[in-house]
């Protein structure tokens, strides 16, 4: 019997290794009862900690491989139990299949070499836990335009009064403005904001193009708005919707 919690840490980054590759901290803890002669067993208790290497398939797949060293303690049972205690390395590599931001399915192989003890190849399938969270793909939300796993926060939004008899101004002078924060841990690219009034505008007007906000990064966006003529219909004060569309 094989019992085993593993778990990833990504605590920091190395510059110059491209976005889909990670090296985080690995550690691993383990409980094995390997069977002896008749009536007796050895019981291991390991712990170990070391660096692996990660690359991002698909946001949902990892393959990863990781070197820990660390120590064990064993218990063999017999009519009078001994014990003993010794170091351990063990090499592993591992694809990991998420189905939430912190924690996998992972497929296990290891070499696993127990100074003192012996030397064993084995085959483990469990959940493994990964921090920080990965952000996941979601479905988009109709009309939002925005995913909920790309974690893009709305601080704060202004629309100034609009003149009817200036409606060609504000293509050009801004009539508003929203505060983004990328509260992801990736950073966001190419993300688009647009501005449209339902009855008074044709299209939705392309406000800005930002190549990229990094995590914990916030933009001011500057709103604009292309009205039609349709406005100068308006001649008393009157309320209307707005919609303010980001995408990425």
């Amino acid at each position: 019997m094989d019992v085993r919690l593993n778990g990833n840490i990504d605590l920091f980054k190395f510059p110059f290794l491209p976005g889909s590759i990670r090296t985080p901290l690995s550690t691993s803890f383990a409980y094995d009862v390997i069977p002896l002669q008749k009536e007796s067993s050895l019981m291991l208790f390991s712990g170990s900690g070391g660096i692996a290497v990660e690359y991002e398939v698909f946001p949902r797949l990892l393959l990863g491989a990781a070197v820990r060293v660390g120590a064990y303690y064993g218990i063999l049972t017999t009519q009078s139990r001994t014990s003993g205690s010794g170091a351990l390395v063990e090499f592993a590599v591992n694809p990991s299949l998420f189905f939430s931001p912190s924690f996998a399915v992972s497929l296990e192989g290891r070499i696993r070499k127990l100074f003192g003890l012996h030397t064993n190849i084995g085959v483990s399938v469990g959940v493994s836990y990964h921090y920080p969270k990965r952000d996941l793909p979601t479905k988009r939300r109709e009309g939002a335009g925005i995913n909920e796993g790309d974690h893009i926060e709305f601080l704060d939004s202004s629309i100034d009064g609009v003149f009817p008899v200036f409606y060609k101004y504000y293509d050009s002078h801004r009539i508003g403005q929203i505060s983004l924060k990328n509260t992801s841990t990736k950073p966001i690219e190419n993300l688009v904001v647009t501005f449209f009034v339902n009855e008074y505008m044709d299209n939705p007007k392309v406000c800005v193009t930002i190549e990229k906000v990094e995590p914990g990064e916030t933009s001011d966006v500057d709103l604009f708005a292309l009205f039609s003529n349709s406005l100068l219909t308006i001649s008393e004060g009157e309320l209307v919707s707005s919609l303010i569309n980001v995408n990425y």
